[in-house]
């Protein structure tokens, strides 16, 4: 089943007068060390955003805790949010960045209101970034946390039900923990996947090759540098190998899947092809399209983001839903 939608943003106006400004949006020289800390230092979370208890969600005042796990050897931070009582499911939420910035805590305000609307526990891994940890330390981190999470979550939060979610690069990671918890015969216990404007294919597909150093957010350098800092010395052919680019992965047995993507972000054509191939597959897809929407746009327009969030988390509650009536795992 692939079921296709196109959403009009909450706020169009809003979404114009933000993306009129976003043209002159800086784009650091992320390959120096300068430019690198100078966008680290940035903070990602929408200027003047509406709270959860101004925008009717629920998650106002829910506390954060961290929690560290070993992954191979080193201790890995879990950033925490928990809503009330049993957990439906451990939902595991990949932080995105051009995979050398950000960290959980840029996500406080949504995996805060994920954890009440869907009832879940929301973990989020502080994985490494690159250029000092490139490709596979970043996946590596994301596998060890939802491992833990398949492994322990009962014990911490009441179940061992996973959602794999993420966003952007996180979107990226979150496909190949998917993959990785297929293979290790783990993937019967996640009930749904969330993919936010993901990069699915590092090799590149024609909107990404056709992005500009005037398309809105994610100019074509930054994508040329993100992937270069994550993927050295790796060539656009060699990035086609499916552990680089899920989009070229066998799919086969995954759970259903929601893609959500704008149609001016360059990572359009990864949400549209990999929604096909999930499908084709045999998963459920679902695929939402935000007309006039550029990339990360979820966490840039505030009321339009706000609405498209709580889709996203009444998305994942239906698909419990599903888990209920099907049994507690799909093993």
């Amino acid at each position: 089943m692939l079921v296709r939608q196109e959403l009009e943003l909450a706020d169009p106006a809003e979404a114009e007068a933000i993306n009129r400004q976003l043209i002159s949006m800086p784009h650091q020289d992320v390959r120096t060390t300068a430019g690198l800390t100078e966008l680290r230092a940035v903070s990602h979370a929408p200027p003047g955003a509406p709270d959860l208890a101004a925008a009717g969600l629920a998650g106002a005042g829910l506390a954060a805790a961290d929690l560290e796990i070993d992954a191979d050897g080193t201790r890995l931070r879990l950033r925490t949010f928990a809503a009330d009582g049993p957990a439906r499911a451990v939902l595991v939420h990949i932080h995105g960045g051009g995979f050398c910035i950000g960290d959980p805590e840029e996500d406080d305000r949504w995996n805060a209101m994920l954890a009440r609307e869907c009832q879940v526990a929301v973990i989020s891994p502080e994985y490494r970034l690159a250029p000092e940890y490139p490709h596979p330390s970043g996946v590596r981190d994301c596998i060890a946390a939802a491992s833990w999470a398949a492994r322990d979550g009962a014990e911490y939060f009441g179940s061992e039900r996973l959602v794999i979610a993420g966003g952007s690069a996180g979107g990226h990671l979150a496909a190949g923990t998917l993959l990785a918890l297929r293979d290790q015969g783990l993937i019967g216990r996640v009930a749904a996947a969330s993919i936010l404007f993901g990069v699915l294919d590092a090799s590149m597909t024609p909107s990404q090759l056709s992005a500009t150093d005037d398309t809105l957010v994610l100019a074509r350098g930054w994508l040329d540098a993100f992937y270069d800092l994550e993927f050295p010395g790796v060539s656009l052919d060699e990035r086609r190998n499916p552990r680089l680019s899920p989009l070229y992965a066998d799919l086969r047995e995954l759970p259903p899947a929601l893609f959500t993507v704008g149609t001016l972000d360059p990572l359009l054509d990864d949400s549209l092809f990999m929604a096909e191939r999930w499908h084709a597959a045999g998963n459920g897809a679902y695929l939402d399209v935000y007309p006039g929407a550029v990339h990360g746009f979820c966490n840039i327009y505030p009321v339009s983001g706000v609405v498209a969030w709580r889709r996203m988390a009444r998305w994942i509650s239906a698909r419990l839903d599903d888990a209920d009536r099907g049994g507690a795992a799909r093993m």
